[in-house]
């Protein structure tokens, strides 16, 4: 299992949660297996329910492998090249989506922001980069994040 934090898809996401993690005063690993954690679905600091979308749902095409812990943070990454493809954003979950379809992820109702409880807007692609939305439970996330690895093995030539 390992995360490229110079992939061009994770440097943003990589200087957001370490940042995060920093101000917390925590000390975590860019990445880890599930395995390390006792339960988890419930002690990583999001809703089981979200880390079921991820792992259970959006990563069940990719298998376990895929299944990590990135910053102290529920996620999928590509295990063959080290890039996130999906990760747990409090009680609300990210993905990464291919530009070309973006547009029709906003259609769908995907969004790159994001509105908490306390009306605090986030908006994910200026804190990630671009091709990163908030999911929103659409069938079509898994084709995306399926199409979002193909995409890497045609940039690294690993089919």
């Amino acid at each position: 299992m390992k995360l490229d934090p110079s992939h061009p898809w994770n440097i943003g996401l990589v200087r957001e949660l370490a940042a995060q993690a920093k101000q917390r005063r925590q000390r975590v690993d860019a990445i880890a297996a599930p395995k390390s954690v006792t339960n988890p679905y419930w002690d990583l600091g999001s809703s089981p329910e979200v880390v079921e979308r991820l792992w259970d749902v959006l990563g069940a095409r990719l298998g376990e492998k895929s299944r990590a812990i990135v910053y102290g943070v529920p996620g999928l990454v590509d295990p063959g090249g080290g890039a996130v493809l999906a990760l747990a954003y409090g009680e609300a979950y990210v993905i990464r989506v291919p530009n070309r379809r973006m547009e029709v992820a906003t259609q769908a109702g995907g969004s790159a922001e994001w509105y908490s409880g306390s009306g605090l807007a986030i908006n994910i692609e200026r804190r990630f980069g671009r091709g990163w939305m908030f999911g929103c439970e659409l069938a079509q996330e898994v084709d995306w994040i399926a199409e979002a690895v193909r995409d890497l093995r045609l940039m690294t030539g690993k089919e």
